[in-house]
């Protein structure tokens, strides 16, 4: 899936979360971070920082009228076991969406796709505390 695509994608979602769509709302506090939990994708692997998914997605927010800070917590070549397991630290405690981006590398490697379906479960069920 490219990039492009990606935001297409959580864009919808993004924006039914709740992030302040108002600039005058966004003025009044700090704007709400977005994770994106994620590979090489999410990390920018090969490209300039401006090329990033984490960049593009906030630029595509605020062109929306969306103003977030988007951090990007992308590890080349993780699989979704390996994301679960960074996923608390990774995931900071002022995050107010988290953006799974994972699941590619385990199809490279051969996983079982219930395997891990069976992990983004977990990535939902896993109690961390994201208001």
């Amino acid at each position: 899936m490219t990039s492009r695509r990606m935001l297409i994608t959580a864009l919808p979602v993004l924006l039914a979360s709740g992030l302040p769509a108002s600039p005058v709302l966004a003025a009044q506090a700090r704007p709400p971070v977005v994770t994106i939990l994620g590979d090489s994708i999410t990390a920018g692997y090969g490209l300039r920082a401006a090329e990033a998914l984490p960049f593009q997605l906030e630029a595509a927010l605020k062109a929306s009228g969306v103003v977030a800070r988007v951090r990007g917590a992308g590890v080349s070549g993780d699989t979704t076991a390996g994301g679960l397991a960074r996923l608390a630290f990774s995931v900071q405690p002022d995050t107010a969406v988290c953006v799974v981006e994972l699941g590619g590398n385990d199809f490279l490697q051969g996983i079982e796709p219930g395997f891990f379906k069976q992990f983004l479960l977990f990535f939902a069920l896993s109690g961390i505390d994201i208001p």
